[in-house]
């Protein structure tokens, strides 16, 4: 599977930002972002954070993380759905060409990117 279609399962392209499919792994002992994994709803990007799920602090740990790897301001990310589950959607406002060019160089830098896609549906 090719890393355009890998970025094409993973996320949806907004006219002001990029939703992201995510699963969180709250109290995870090496935090961060390792790569789409098979979940219920389709694959995923998984994020591991070492917060727990408990007042949102997870939630918040993963935007944060998402903000990192994409290189924008942690208040451009937020949870659009999924709040208190692990597999969520994750709203990152910008330029969605430039996000999406992030996202295709971050899961391209990562071995595991090869196991799952991403889907782009512009709107």
């Amino acid at each position: 599977m090719g890393l355009s279609t890998a970025v094409t399962l993973l996320s949806q392209a907004l006219h002001d930002g990029v939703c992201v499919a995510v699963k969180v792994q709250p109290r995870a002992r090496r935090p961060g972002l390792s790569g789409p994994v098979p979940a219920r709803a389709g694959p995923r990007l998984r994020i591991a954070v070492s917060e727990p799920a408990a007042g949102g602090r997870a939630n918040r740990a993963a935007c944060a993380a998402l903000a990192g790897a994409l290189k924008v301001a942690p208040s451009l990310v937020e949870v659009a759905a999924g709040a208190a589950a692990r597999e969520k959607l994750l709203f990152v406002r910008g330029d969605p060409d430039t996000l999406l060019a992030r996202l295709a160089e971050l899961i391209g830098s990562n071995p595991a990117a090869g196991q799952a896609a991403l889907s782009v549906d512009r709107h």
